[in-house]
């Protein structure tokens, strides 16, 4: 689909789209978890010449602070309990009991 403002959509067709973009950016939210969690356990962080995945983040990715450790804490619940992946890309509940801090994203 071309982008079209969202200005000249009708009601439906905005309220559908909505819908759209929110399960991308799950499913985009998650990929990034499971590619950041690749790269930090192949320490490709310290090839590219940073001193941790937090720098990298910051310097690199131009995360604040704050969605860097977000983002990092996510990844290391990932890490831990990947079968949490799948749900999370379609935006099913996830029982909080699995969560180490109750707060990973």
């Amino acid at each position: 689909m071309s982008a079209i403002a969202p200005a000249l959509l009708d009601a439906s067709t905005l309220t559908r789209r909505l819908a759209e973009l929110a399960g991308d950016e799950r499913f985009v939210q998650v990929e990034f978890l499971l590619h950041l969690e690749e790269f930090d356990r192949r320490q490709a962080w310290l090839v590219a010449g940073y001193g941790s995945l937090w720098e990298y983040c910051l310097r690199v990715l131009h995360l604040r602070e704050g969605a860097a450790a977000r983002r990092i804490r996510a990844m290391r619940v990932l890490r831990r309990l990947p079968d949490l992946a799948e749900p999370l890309r379609d935006g099913r509940p996830i029982d909080p009991s699995h969560l180490a801090d109750g707060q990973c994203m």
